[in-house]
Order: C-alpha cells, then sequence, then structure tokens
C-alpha cells in the first residue's frame, strides 16, 4: 500500500515540474524523495507533511497510506473519514461501531485508528466527552514505536478539543501545546 504514496507523491511532484531535489529543498535529502518514490520508504510524518505542503496536497491525500499494511479496514477507516469531513460523525460513529470489531484488528496502527475515531466521532458527533477522552487516551497508549505519528497528534488535539468543549481551558491548551511539540 505504500508504494501507491511514492507514486502519488511522484505524480504531484511531475506535474508542479519540480525535480526531487528541488522538492526537497529545505525540507530533507534529495534521497529521501527518491526513497519515498521509488523504494516506498515513508519520511517522518513531520518532512511528510512538508513535502505535501510543498506539492500543494492535502495531508489527508496521502494519511491512509502512512499507517502500515493493514487494508482490511482501509476502506472502512476511508469511509469514515469521508463522513467526517462532510460533518457526519454520528454516521462515521455508527458505521465504525456496526462494522469494526477491535479484537478482529491486527495492528497497532489499526488499533489506534480505531480509537482516534470513535474518540472523534463520539465527540462531535454525540457530544460524549468522557468517551472521546478514554478512546483518545486509548489511541495514544498504542505504540508502534518510538516514533510519533499523525495518530499521536490527532489523539493529542482530540482531547484539546474535548477539554475545549468541556470548558477545561488549562488541560485543552495543555494538550494543544503537547501536539505543537510533537510536530516540532
Amino acid at each position: 500500500m505504500t508504494g501507491q504514496i511514492g507514486a502519488k507523491i511522484k505524480s504531484k511532484r511531475l506535474a508542479k515540474k519540480l525535480t526531487q531535489a528541488e522538492l526537497a529543498a529545505d525540507i530533507c535529502t534529495q534521497a529521501t524523495i527518491s526513497n519515498l518514490e521509488n523504494k516506498d520508504r515513508l519520511p517522518t510524518i513531520s518532512v511528510l507533511l512538508k513535502i505535501t505542503d510543498r506539492l500543494d496536497m492535502e495531508f489527508s491525500e496521502v494519511y491512509t497510506y502512512t499507517s502500515g499494511k493493514s487494508a482490511n479496514h482501509t476502506q472502512i477507516y476511508q469511509k469514515i473519514l469521508d463522513l467526517c469531513r462532510i460533518q457526519k460523525h454520528q454516521e462515521a460513529y455508527d458505521l465504525i461501531t456496526t462494522t469494526i470489531q477491535l479484537d478482529q484488528l491486527e495492528t497497532n496502527s489499526d488499533i489506534k485508528r480505531y480509537y482516534y475515531y470513535l474518540g472523534i466521532t463520539a465527540v462531535i458527533g454525540y457530544g460524549k466527552i468522557s468517551d472521546g477522552i478514554y478512546y483518545f487516551n486509548q489511541a495514544l497508549s498504542k505504540k508502534e514505536n518510538e516514533q510519533i505519528d499523525y495518530l499521536d497528534i490527532s489523539a493529542l488535539n482530540g482531547l484539546a478539543i474535548a477539554y475545549d468543549i468541556n470548558n477545561e481551558d488549562d488541560k485543552a491548551l495543555n494538550y494543544y501545546q503537547q501536539s505543537l511539540t510533537k510536530l516540532e
């Protein structure tokens, strides 16, 4: 699945008439771009964000490729993301709870994504703040490796949103700051 991201990045780069070196300038090395496009090696999340920004891409165009090789639920997660984009969080929550069973998820990435989407749709779709906080913390507890990924940052932002909605400004600010620190 990661091969698709390399092809997508390359296609966007060529459409903008950029060389690999021009795309990499002040972001990473040309070799990083080459490895991404040709060897399916993903850079860190911060580098990938800068690359997608330079190519005028929405990160959502590539983020589904960053979570590993679990294809079983990819289409469902994409549908959930699409529903969230059009503010149908209740429908997204219902889709998660009726189509995905936690005990069938094989990778930590899938489990993190499951909990993140449960959290954001519970908070925004149904106003279930305490449920959302629980789900976001569950997502954060699943570590793939020592590197931070977009789901960790999303879960931190989800916690900030939940606390913000609950008028707990100090906690909200703390989680927003944590997510910014992780991005740096």
